[in-house]
């Protein structure tokens, strides 16, 4: 029991180390002459340097997470980090938490820098996949856009750069992909009877995300479709907009299960502990 209480006491440190060494770094590494100098996210300074430097060494690819920081600066999220500068974050929590292995004596002292050194990276990730779902949440969104503007007989072209001005990530992803049709002269969508691939599909196969996925494959043969575009997205925008009630009542279904489980196991384990020590101390004092 004592050995519990020491994790939990060290990860409740190391918790609080992170968040005061947080608020400290993001003023020191985020401060407004720097933007007004125009050093921010066109420049790297210590920390990022640093941080690369320190990921340079590692054995292994930081590609994954290269992979969660761009889903969270999608979602308005780090807009100047870079992953270098989080390494750099992590070293200085990690340094910060050492001090107090240093000033207690006891062994579970030691996990306060280790919990703190991958706080950045945990919370890095848990905002990355809050954005995914955030973006698939919003594909029956874009796509009713989307179907809408093709009802008023504009292009699809001209309807997903329109849907690209909705706030949110995956209006962003489409900024994205419109950004690399320019910049590679790629068509958007994919042109019928040729080998090439749509900027569309292509940046979002990049996401990794299957909804995405298949919406792009959705939008280009609705592009194909030509008159007949607005009724085929308008069926496309029902039956995602469907989709998606029925996955969020079964997502409301699991969580009043989950729920009901921790209050069960929140008011079963007490009172059972009170009656096992209850009857244990009245047989003992039989004898």
């Amino acid at each position: 029991m004592t050995m519990v209480f020491s994790l939990m006491a060290a990860s409740a440190m190391g918790y609080l180390v992170y968040i005061l060494s947080d608020l400290f770094l993001h003023r020191l590494t985020n401060n407004p002459l720097s933007d007004f100098l125009g050093q921010g996210a066109n420049q790297s300074g210590f920390a990022d340097q640093t941080g690369a430097r320190l990921l340079g060494k590692l054995p292994f690819s930081m590609t994954a997470w290269e992979n969660h920081l761009l889903w969270s600066q999608r979602g308005g999220l780090y807009p100047r980090d870079t992953l270098g500068r989080q390494a750099f974050m992590a070293l200085c929590f990690t340094v910060v938490g050492l001090f107090v292995p240093l000033t207690f004596s006891a062994p579970a002292a030691w996990l306060v820098p280790l919990i703190a050194g991958v706080m950045p990276f945990l919370r890095l990730r848990s905002q990355a996949e809050k954005v995914r779902r955030r973006t698939t949440r919003q594909v029956p969104e874009l796509a009713a856009l989307v179907a809408a503007e093709l009802s008023a007989e504009t292009p699809m072209e001209d309807a997903l750069e329109r849907a690209a001005e909705l706030p949110g990530p995956l209006a962003r992803i489409l900024m994205e992909a419109i950004a690399e049709s320019q910049t590679s002269n790629r068509p958007l969508l994919t042109p019928p009877g040729q080998g090439g691939v749509g900027a569309l599909k292509l940046v979002f196969a990049r996401t990794r995300l299957p909804a995405l996925r298949a919406f792009s494959v959705q939008l280009d043969l609705v592009a194909r479709t030509g008159i007949e575009g607005a009724a085929r997205m308008q069926e496309i925008s029902v039956t995602l907009a469907s989709e998606y009630r029925q996955r969020l009542r079964e997502e409301t279904a699991k969580l009043e299960t989950r729920l009901s489980s921790l209050v069960g196991i929140f008011y079963f384990i007490p009172l059972f502990a009170i009656l096992t020590i209850a009857t244990f101390g009245a047989f003992m004092r039989s004898f």
